[in-house]
């Protein structure tokens, strides 16, 4: 998967988490080889609908394979949320044109933390961030 797309799907994890239903997705997912059937049973071992859909978007961004972000999308065209993947597309557009995103995989190994620490120095910063709590403190 491409940076760009990391960054995409980070943007709209809380959409994703709360609006999919990761049982759904899995037969795609596996059929384009992009997950394995472990996957498959580690995901479908997941009680509840937010537990799986955590799961399989843990696994979606764990993913290596070139193919993993399209086959997510016709993944999701195939099961009726058209929506998200008009958000994503959305932000693909937003940063088509922004040079060298970092990949926020890259510092953990392949795993998107949860939560994180980042410390922002001097002036008209960008920062990107992914997750439903953030908070920024500016001191002057």
């Amino acid at each position: 998967m491409k940076r760009r797309q990391c960054i995409v799907l980070e943007h709209c994890r809380d959409l994703i988490i709360d609006n999919i239903d990761g049982k759904r997705l899995l037969d795609s997912m596996v059929e384009g080889g992009i997950f394995s059937t472990d996957d498959d049973d580690e995901i479908r071992s997941n009680q509840t609908r937010k537990a799986c859909a955590e799961k399989f978007y843990e696994k979606l961004l764990q993913s290596n394979h070139d193919d993993t972000y399209e086959t997510f999308k016709t993944a999701l065209k195939e099961c009726n949320v058209d929506y998200i993947v008009k958000e994503l597309e959305k932000y693909e557009k937003k940063y088509e044109t922004e040079p060298d995103l970092p990949d926020p995989r890259k510092a953990t190994g392949g795993k998107v933390p949860s939560s994180s620490n980042v410390k922002i120095v001097g002036s008209k910063n960008n920062v990107i961030v992914g997750g439903s709590n953030i908070s920024i403190n500016i001191n002057n």
